[in-house]
């Protein structure tokens, strides 16, 4: 015969695995914050960072985007689609420019169109040094995932004026 105690135990389990279950499981809109993350963590320079660990970073990029990817900037004008071999000399080119870099993204929100696409927008900042030039600049960008074999990869990218000059 069940209890009170007994039935206060099972119901208790049952809820911390149905609770346990939900936390760990991943869902679609931590995978892409992830991936995200992945592409700011790839994307900074530390200070004086040898050649071997830039190439590294370079690598890692390029696995986060999808075979052609279509980039839209105004400044520089970077308009067109281009492959992921493209994509990761233009990034390791635009690094070589900073001493040292920190890319961080903030008020990520990711919306699912379909089922196995996503748009993320989100404001992107940079902080660094060009030489002996302190630099910081903050932008609005638009990505644009796609789900290729259970891995959300980027293949669009729209920098969005905010402010004009």
């Amino acid at each position: 015969m069940v209890t009170g105690k007994n039935l206060l135990f099972i119901l208790t389990a049952i809820a911390l695995i149905a609770g346990l279950f939900f936390f760990l499981l991943p869902n679609r809109e931590k995978e892409v914050k992830k991936q995200l993350n992945r592409l700011s963590a790839a994307a900074s320079v530390q200070q004086d960072e040898p050649s071997l660990t830039a190439l590294k970073k370079a690598a890692r990029i390029g696995k986060l985007f999808a075979d052609t990817c279509t980039l839209n900037v105004q400044r520089p004008a970077i308009n067109g689609s281009f492959s992921r071999k493209e994509i990761m000399d233009r990034i390791s080119m635009a690094k070589r420019v900073f001493t040292k870099l920190k890319v961080s993204f903030y008020d990520i929100t990711v919306q699912f169109p379909a089922a196995s696409k996503a748009e993320a927008l989100l404001t992107m900042r940079l902080l660094g040094e060009r030489g002996d030039q302190d630099f910081a600049d903050v932008q609005e960008v638009r990505f644009t995932l796609e789900k290729v074999d259970r891995k959300w990869l980027i293949n669009g990218v729209e920098f969005i004026e905010v402010l004009e000059k």
